[in-house]
C-alpha cells in the first residue's frame, strides 16, 4: 500500500508556504538602498520590499554587501514572488 505524503509547512516548497517570510533584525542593504533612492518602504508589504531590492540591486556590493540573514530573506522573498533576484542571490 502506498503512503500518502504528509503536507507540513516544512515539506512544502518555499513559494507555496503561507504566512510572511521571517525578517531579520537588520537589513543593511535595504537601508542603504532606501537612503540612496530616497525611498520609504513598509516592511510588512513583501512585494514592495522586493521591488525596492530589485530597483536598487545595482548597488549590491557598492553601498554594502548582501550576506547572511539578509541574503536568505531576499532569496525567500524572491522565490515566493517569482523574481529574477532569486537567481542572483547565492
Amino acid at each position: 500500500m502506498k503512503r500518502q505524503p504528509i503536507n507540513r509547512a516544512a515539506n512544502q516548497p518555499a513559494g507555496l508556504r503561507s504566512g510572511p517570510v521571517k525578517r531579520p533584525d537588520k537589513l543593511p542593504l535595504l537601508d542603504a538602498i532606501c537612503k540612496k533612492l530616497n525611498q520609504r518602504v513598509n516592511l510588512d508589504d513583501e512585494p514592495s520590499v522586493l521591488g525596492l531590492y530589485e530597483r536598487g540591486w545595482i548597488f549590491n556590493g557598492v553601498l554594502t554587501n548582501l550576506d547572511g540573514a539578509e541574503a536568505r530573506y531576499v532569496r525567500a522573498l524572491a522565490i515566493r514572488h517569482n523574481s529574477w533576484i532569486a537567481r542572483q542571490v547565492a
